[in-house]
C-alpha cells in the first residue's frame, strides 16, 4: 500500500510538471529567492538522475517475451 502510494506520487512528480508548481511553491514558502532557485535546481538534477538511472536499469533487465 505504501509502495503503491510512493510510486503514484513519483509518477505525478515526473509527469505533471506544471501541476506540481503549487506544491513546490508551498513547500518553499518563506525561503529567499536565491534559496528557492537552489532547491529547484537540486530537485531538477535529482529528477534527471532518477530518470536516467531508471532508463539504464530498464535497458539492462531481461525481456520475458
Amino acid at each position: 500500500m505504501v509502495l503503491d502510494y510512493a510510486l503514484r506520487s513519483l509518477v505525478t512528480w515526473v509527469v505533471d510538471q506544471v501541476g506540481i508548481i503549487p506544491a513546490f511553491l508551498s513547500v518553499t514558502q518563506g525561503l529567499p529567492h536565491r534559496e528557492r532557485r537552489r532547491v529547484g535546481f537540486r530537485a531538477s538534477i535529482m529528477a534527471a538522475a532518477i530518470l536516467m538511472g531508471t532508463a539504464l536499469i530498464g535497458n539492462c533487465t531481461p525481456s520475458y517475451r
